[in-house]
This record gives structure tokens, C-alpha cells and sequence, in this order.
């Protein structure tokens, strides 16, 4: 073999080099993705790529002579030399490429997951998978609303945020318990006790006045002669 068919032999051979390279070539991410982070797939595509070879090609060279009668002519005379030149050849190459997996999103450099609805209270922590906040759980009856924890029981009212309960109406708050709501009486209750919003329980040994719904009288289970009842069993 010539010279230049054994660089030649060396082309092919380079070719595939650079192929297997690209093809087994680790993954990197693309630029603007932060690091490593749920969410990321990566895809293979093809790519054309230019590159620059060194190859034996044959170059002519002219010379001219004095030719004919007497020398009387020019001749051109051509001349076939081997150079080692620089080529330009194009190949495809294999590559992977980092993109966001199905359910999510590329939010400034960042997988994020998507969820088709917003949920109180929640995060959506994966494709169409919520997680509740600090503070809240999830009921058995809904896979996505999240209700507030109270450590106790609200008395006449509702666990709204967690460890607060917010009183129903007609109903405040207890000054010590914050778990606690009385019920609220527009007027004061006479011998009795404010048990239900604006109605009047009586206090044991009396009875509803029956002109006065806040007003209780005492109960003597005898009629007081030239007297008044004025407390149970007392004239």
C-alpha cells in the first residue's frame, strides 16, 4: 500500500471512534437545570457535526517548457503530486439530552410537578399527588382537601387553623379555654344560665317567667300566705 491509502484506512476508523463516543457519552444536564431533581428524563437525538480531517489528495502542479521547432512553442506540463490537506466531512452523532418527565413542568430551570387542581391547604408534591401543610392532615372522604388539627375537641365550634377553633354563631370565645365557646345572651340571665345562644336555662328549684324568656322565679310547693316566693321552698 501507497502512503496515502494507509492514512486513508485511518478515517473510517476515527469516524466510528467519535460515534461510539457520543453515543455512550454520560449524561449531562442541559444548561439551566439546577442539579439533580426529581422530574428529569432524558431523550436521545441526532445531531450533525462538522468535522476537520487531514487527508492524501492529489494536487496538481504545472510547469512550463519550450516545446516544438526550434523551441519556438510553450508547453504546459502537469505534474500530480500527494499532499496531506485538511477536509471538511459532516457525521451524525448520538446524544442524550435532559427534558421533564410526563407530569411536569419546566419552571425556570426546574421540574415541577403538575396537578390539575389547587388544593387548600396542600402541595402538590408529585404528578396529581398532593401533600397537606404542617398543621393539616387529609380526611378519609377527599384525596385532595386538607382540614385543620386541633389537639382537643372545639366546643361549639370548628377546628379552621391548626390548633384554633373558631366559634360557631351566637357562640365567643371562652377567656381561658381557647378551645371553648360560650353561648352569648343578649340580656343577663335571672337565676338561671346562659346555655344556647339568647335562651335561658333555669337554675334547679325555679321556673321560665312566663312574661320574661331571660327571667326565672323561684318554685315553693306551697302557696305563700300574706307572702312572696322568693327563693325555692322560701316565703
Amino acid at each position: 500500500l501507497s502512503t496515502m491509502d494507509c492514512h486513508m484506512m485511518w478515517f473510517p476508523a476515527l469516524v466510528l471512534f467519535i460515534g461510539l463516543f457520543y453515543i455512550y457519552k454520560p449524561c449531562v444536564a442541559l444548561r439551566g437545570f439546577k442539579g439533580t431533581q426529581m422530574g428529569l428524563c432524558t431523550r436521545t437525538i441526532a445531531v450533525t457535526r462538522t468535522m476537520t480531517v487531514n487527508v492524501w489528495k492529489k494536487v496538481p502542479t504545472y510547469r512550463s517548457r519550450s516545446c516544438g521547432f526550434l523551441w519556438t512553442k510553450t508547453c504546459i506540463e502537469t505534474f500530480w503530486n500527494d499532499e496531506y490537506l485538511p477536509e471538511s466531512r459532516d457525521y451524525t452523532a448520538v446524544q442524550r439530552e435532559i427534558i421533564c418527565c410526563g407530569g411536569y413542568s419546566n419552571d425556570r430551570g426546574e421540574c415541577v410537578p403538575v396537578c390539575s387542581r389547587s388544593c387548600d391547604h396542600a402541595e402538590c408534591v408529585a404528578p396529581e399527588t398532593w401533600s397537606c401543610n404542617s398543621g393539616y392532615k387529609r380526611p378519609t372522604w377527599s384525596s385532595c382537601a386538607c382540614v385543620a388539627v386541633c389537639s382537643k375537641e372545639c366546643k361549639n365550634g370548628e377546628c379552621t387553623s391548626p390548633n384554633f377553633c373558631s366559634c360557631y354563631e351566637g357562640y365567643q370565645k371562652h377567656p381561658f379555654d381557647n378551645y371553648v365557646c360560650l353561648p352569648v345572651c343578649n340580656k343577663s340571665c335571672k337565676n338561671s344560665k346562659c346555655t344556647a345562644p339568647n335562651i335561658c336555662s333555669c337554675n334547679n328549684g325555679y321556673k321560665k317567667d312566663l312574661r320574661d324568656s331571660y327571667k326565672c322565679n323561684p318554685i315553693c310547693s306551697k302557696e305563700c300566705q300574706n307572702g312572696k316566693c322568693t327563693a325555692p321552698e322560701v316565703c
